[in-house]
């Protein structure tokens, strides 16, 4: 009977030491997720520090996910920004101990099904290091996030300092590509379905001139001190102590050597996405239509008619000089950064001041230059050109001729920005079906009439062929676009030149950090000689 208790006993001991493992392993399997894409652009300073520039999907397969842990590779990193792909800022937190990184918390938590990319900007010190294997060199390692989940895209890209020749270099592993961007060599490689757990190395060194600082890292002996005390009591074995180092150093060599040899890849050409984030999406139309470049005075046109479609601002008459009026309801409604630069731009006598419309352009052509930085411009000029294209299509297969006109009055923000939006509308709007005006359909309404005093259409009224409609819409944005402006020359002369693209030069964010996004870290090793310690992903 005793010993019947006493093994019961050890079977409760067991199963209660057992339950916070039992209770931890069933927890760990609740969130399931893979990372869909993991693109990582690296900058060397001069300094001694790198910018990361991570972009980061993920979608859950199970559970729910809340935060994400973007490990780092030491305590010396600046959370610069931490955003989604739409630019919203995320909450993030900065952990300096144990797995150090970055907390990144979501706007939502995503569930089964769900994706969300992370875009995290930091900028870490002490990353570029002596290369005590290739004298008179400096270097940089980069182990990527490894994660409990595959990885099916993984891309870096390592930008080095300006004037470093591709004859000068070193990498580990051989790389996938070296090519130029903006005058500057870049290091690239690109890994797909990616195990679980699995740390890759990518590295590059390159000669200590072309930084103004980087760091020594003291070697302290590591064989001698295993050894000699096993052989200390016998001459010769401490005699060939440095023989026996050297053949080790050689051997690790030359295993190393095979395994870069082994990882040599074929020539990829590298994806543009790499060079950039991608698409830039959540512009406004008038913000869509400053990245295309339209001409300034029908953008002024297409936030004068933006304002007047949510009631801001009232026309009192086109001629013989245009007078605008900003309306209770406009001062009190809070308007768009640039809809409030034309609303300064407003006189008391209605009429419009040049040099400050000349502002709302600049003011437009820098935001969205910094908005789009990040991205890739050639993709997300697309991107917007197929929106307009989209919305052509939908008013074009519209059921009726009024459905036609309500789809017209929705996207005509969007319509504008054709380079052929006179024509199109003039193809498109053919029905000569009667059709009685609405109200709001501010594009004809308030187009067709010089003064406020004018009533609005009653639906009861004669209808009006939809095709005289459009027509009176076309003129009417043409005669506002050329009164818009009265002083052509005074206009132009305020004008700042667009800025070029920020895929042709230096950003602004290499001087600042990088964005990375999920459990990054680097450090100098294998042909950079250096120790690292890095951080895995996670989320919760």
């Amino acid at each position: 009977m005793v010993k019947k208790q006493q093994v019961i006993l050890i079977v409760l001991v067991f199963l209660a030491l057992l339950t916070p493992i039992l209770i931890q392993s069933v927890y760990a399997t609740e969130i399931e997720y893979h990372i869909d894409k993991e693109w990582v652009k690296i900058n060397v300073r001069e300094d001694g520090c790198i910018d990361l520039l991570y972009n980061l999907t993920l979608t859950c397969d199970g559970g729910e996910i809340k935060w994400v842990r973007v490990g780092q590779p030491n305590e010396h990193f600046t959370i610069i920004s931490c955003t989604d792909l739409n630019g919203e800022p995320l909450e993030t937190e900065a952990i300096r101990s144990g797995d150090i990184g970055v907390k990144i918390h979501l706007k939502e938590p995503i569930s089964e099904g769900e994706s969300t990319t992370i875009i995290l900007l930091t900028t870490v010190d002490k990353m570029v290091w002596e290369d005590k294997t290739n004298p008179g060199n400096v270097g940089v390692m980069f182990i990527p996030t490894w994660w409990d989940t595959e990885i099916l895209d993984l891309r870096v890209a390592i930008i080095l300092p300006s004037g470093v020749r591709k004859e000068e270099i070193k990498c580990t592993p051989t790389w996938d590509n070296c090519f130029e961007e903006n005058g500057r060599l870049v290091v690239y490689w690109e890994r797909f379905n990616v195990p679980p757990g699995e740390k890759l190395t990518f590295g590059v060194s390159f000669p200590k001139e072309y930084v103004s600082k980087y760091y020594i890292k003291e070697e302290k002996p590591f064989i001698a001190p295993l050894l000699e005390p096993l052989f200390r009591k016998t001459c010769i074995f401490v005699k060939f102590l440095p023989i026996i180092g050297l053949f080790t150093i050689v051997f690790f060599v030359i295993v190393g050597g095979v395994i870069v040899v082994s990882a040599k890849r074929r020539y990829i050409p590298p994806k543009f996405e790499m060079e950039t984030l991608g698409v830039r999406r959540g512009l406004t139309a008038v913000e869509a239509a400053t990245l295309l470049e339209l001409e300034p005075r029908k953008i002024l046109t297409m936030i004068l008619y933006g304002m007047l479609k949510k009631g801001a601002i009232q026309i009192l008459e086109v001629e013989p000089k245009l007078k605008v009026k900003l309306t209770p309801r406009g001062k009190e409604m809070k308007l768009r950064y640039y809809e409030m630069l034309f609303a300064e731009a407003i006189r008391e006598d209605g009429t419009l001041d040049d040099v400050k419309l000349a502002k709302v352009i600049n003011k437009l052509r820098k935001t969205v230059d910094t908005k789009v930085k990040y991205y890739c411009r050639k993709d997300t000029i697309e991107y917007y050109r197929g929106i307009v294209r989209r919305a052509w299509d939908e008013v074009e297969k519209a059921g009726t001729p009024r459905v036609k006109a309500e789809l017209y009055n929705e996207k005509l923000l969007w319509l504008m920005m054709d380079e052929e939006f006179e024509e199109k509308t003039r193809r498109v709007m053919i029905e000569e079906e009667p059709i009685p005006p609405t109200y709001y359909w501010w594009w004809y309404y308030w187009m067709t009439r010089q003064t406020t005093e004018a009533k609005p259409v009653k639906p009861s009224e004669v209808g009006v062929p939809l095709y005289k409609m459009a027509d009176s819409a076309v003129k009417s944005i043409e005669r506002l676009a050329n009164k818009i402006v009265s002083d052509i020359e005074k206009f132009t002369n305020n004008l700042l030149p667009s800025p070029k693209p920020t895929s042709s030069r230096e950003s602004p964010i290499w001087r600042s950090g990088c964005v990375c996004a999920c459990a990054s870290c680097a450090c100098v090793c294998a042909c950079v000689s250096c120790a690292c310690a890095c951080a895995s992903g996670g989320v919760g």
